[in-house]
């Protein structure tokens, strides 16, 4: 029951005209042009990684949507915790070979940490990751062969 503006059975807070919300919708935050990466993050890409050459900033943008994923699956879905998993794994692979052929200013390392951390950048996100990778205590983690993006590309495909 709502009181206030203020959720009393513990699901969700709104507080009418200040846009604070916390549950799903406020852990996954705002995609207004529906490319899979929520806004803040993508005024990350359009502010600070204009640099990037456009093979290495669309592998960039891959792993970013990976990342979005973790907060945007129902944790009890063991199937869409692993494909997630993967997605990530895939994803990381791709930016690694993408830096490889087409290098940034910015190691791929240092740029997927960076994109990380201004996906999981609240308490309630920090702890949405942790619980997922929790999830994935004893999953062998395996990377492409020398395939880079295109074992991403087949990945999405399949699911």
């Amino acid at each position: 029951m709502v009181k206030n503006g203020f959720l009393v059975a513990g699901l969700l807070v709104l507080i009418s005209g200040c846009g604070l919300a916390v549950g799903p919708a406020a852990l996954i935050g705002s995609d207004d042009n529906g490319n899979g990466v929520r806004d803040s993050v993508d005024r990350y890409f359009v502010d600070d990684l204009k640099v990037l050459p456009a093979p290495l900033r669309r592998a960039a943008y891959e792993l970013a949507r990976a990342y979005e994923q973790v907060l945007r699956i129902e944790l009890s879905d063991r199937r869409a915790v692993y494909r997630v998993g993967d997605q990530m794994s895939l994803a990381t692979a791709c930016l690694y070979s993408t830096a490889r052929d087409h290098p940034g200013p910015i190691a791929p390392g240092l740029l997927s940490r960076a994109i990380e951390n201004r996906t999981y950048n609240s308490t309630a996100r920090v702890k949405r990751l942790r619980a997922f990778s929790k999830l994935q205590d004893g999953r062998v983690w395996v990377h492409p062969d020398d395939r880079g993006c295109s074992a991403l590309s087949e990945f999405q495909l399949a699911q």
